[in-house]
């Protein structure tokens, strides 16, 4: 994961430098609702964690300390904690592995509070709000179940169906809320 100035006006980036000099895996970078921190993970002792890096500082700290692999880090605005996938078997394989992703919310400090949906296989994820949110679940091909895209309020158990046979991007477009 690099990062670097980007200039407007000419469309160019400047001085990529990289946030972190480790060798293994680095992935799934998020920027802070203010931009001054990034979230991302990284592979640690047994499974990914969710490091924080500081933009002014150009430093980076572990947040996460979970014997789960966590993916997909997003912070959330209102309280400084964090969503994440959390997958409770990293070391499990196939659907065993797959049916142990779940979202998760972590206090700002990493700690794991509890699952935010009962929904289990989650893929991806992206929030639509303070109060909501969309996952993309990974489907099974031996059992015919497609990936599927369904969204779902923070404190519900309602889980609302919007599509079937979906990629595995999701994303809000940045000028809507």
């Amino acid at each position: 994961i690099y990062i670097a100035p980007f200039n407007f006006s000419a469309l160019t980036l400047k001085n990529p430098v990289p946030i972190t000099t480790h060798k293994g895996y680095v992935n799934q970078p998020s920027f802070g609702p203010d931009t001054t921190t990034m979230l991302y993970v990284m592979d640690s002792d047994s499974a990914t964690d969710v490091f924080r890096y500081t933009v002014a500082t150009k430093t980076s700290a572990q947040v996460t300390f979970t014997k789960s692999a966590e993916f997909s880090p997003l912070s959330l605005p209102f309280n400084g904690g964090i969503i994440a996938v959390r997958v409770t078997n990293p070391h499990a394989e196939d659907e065993a592995y797959t049916e142990s992703q779940e979202l998760w919310h972590f206090s700002p400090m990493g700690n794991p509070n509890q699952a935010i949906s009962e929904q289990h296989r989650v893929g991806y994820f992206t929030r639509f709000s303070d109060k909501s949110f969309a996952m993309f679940l990974v489907g099974n091909e031996k059992e015919n179940i497609p990936h599927s895209l369904v969204w779902q309020n923070i404190g519900e158990t309602d889980v609302h169906q919007v599509g079937y046979n979906i990629g595995r991007s999701l994303s809000q477009h940045p000028y809507t809320k």
